[in-house]
């Protein structure tokens, strides 16, 4: 049995500041890895960068997948094919474990070392490669945000120009209209964005 694992690394030059999104994304990871009993470490990296408003850095990852790893390898299982592959913007790390140890608890030994994962790295990883879809996002929103305010107000639509987005898209939801008409959301193409 091999079991695979990755993680990515943002490669281009980006902005490394914690917008509003991304600050509440880490939030969100922060809470739920101290739920789940991660590691200090792991803790700490996320709290440290939501104290310093910075994006969380390839080496902070990297230290913390060594630790996932170690962890791993210390239930018994062998790290075969480790690797950090380049896929233009991103170089996924990946490894498999195997080497079934000698015990009558396999399916315990994977779950323990799933929870290394939990332990040690999930939540510095998923903090790191989701980041910059976040800032994506919230890009593509605000290019869009006065041609959205407009179609609302338009249409009726009761919204403050600086309400969050959940809140336009609630709005445009709940909005009375006959059966034939879009809501904005779907006139303007913005479907995905909600």
């Amino acid at each position: 049995m091999a079991v695979g694992v990755s993680g990515c690394l943002e490669t281009t030059g980006s902005s490394t500041g914690l917008t509003p999104s991304v600050r509440a994304h880490y939030e969100d990871l922060l809470n739920t890895a101290r739920v789940v009993g991660s590691s200090e470490e792991q803790i700490s990296v996320i709290e440290e960068s939501l104290e310093s408003g910075r994006r969380i850095v390839f080496e902070q990852y990297k230290q913390a997948k060594e630790a996932e790893i170690a962890c791993v390898e210390e239930l018994g299982f062998d790290i075969v094919e480790r690797e950090e592959t380049s896929h233009g913007a991103w170089t996924e790390i990946t490894y498999l474990f195997g080497g079934i140890p000698q015990s009558d608890e396999l399916d315990t030994l994977v779950d323990e070392a799933d929870a290394c994962m939990d332990r040690h790295a999930r939540f510095i990883e998923l903090a790191y490669q989701t980041a910059p879809s976040i800032e994506e996002r919230d890009e593509l929103r605000n290019a869009h945000r006065e041609e959205l305010l407009a179609c609302l107000k338009r249409d009726g639509v009761a919204v403050n120009e600086d309400s969050e987005w959940a809140d336009l898209v609630r709005a445009d939801r709940e909005h009375p209209r006959p059966a034939e008409d879009q809501n904005c959301f779907e006139e303007l193409g913005l479907i995905d964005m909600g």
